[in-house]
């Protein structure tokens, strides 16, 4: 129901930001708040539950994504990414811990596949070794 919700958002901001553009005079030009791009701002990891959210500097498109386009460290362990989901201006990746690797707690988004997707169509750029906030 909350997907069904924010796909339903989603499609009354694109229709909004149409309209807009629609009504300017000709020559004007219509400027929209987010950044083509998506770029990643923050990366929040909840070790009771395993789940990491990354916000986003722009609305994203209502996906499941590729597991295999994510990398987890966090405390000297490397995550199994069971689930990775984006909604809203957030990627939500879930996950336990799996093999040891000693190191910084980052996370890393590594495509193709390109499914981090503003809600314009853009499509995120890899990121390496992002800063992991750890809670809990």
């Amino acid at each position: 129901m909350c997907r069904e919700l924010i796909c339903r958002l989603q499609k009354a901001i694109q229709a909004y930001v149409h309209r807009q553009a629609d009504s300017c005079p000709r020559g004007v030009t219509l400027f929209l708040p987010f950044p083509d791009v998506p770029t990643p701002l923050v990366a929040q990891f909840n070790a009771g539950s395993g789940v990491l959210v990354i916000t986003f500097d722009a609305a994203l498109t209502v996906a499941t994504l590729a597991r295999s386009n994510w990398f987890l460290r966090v405390g000297d362990q490397a995550y199994l990414i069971s689930s990775a989901e984006a909604a809203m201006d957030s990627v939500v990746l879930a996950g336990s811990a799996g093999m040891s690797d000693a190191g910084p707690d980052v996370v890393s988004y590594s495509p193709p596949p390109f499914d981090v997707l503003s809600w314009q169509g853009e499509p995120a750029e890899a990121f390496a070794d992002f800063p992991v906030e750890v809670s809990g």
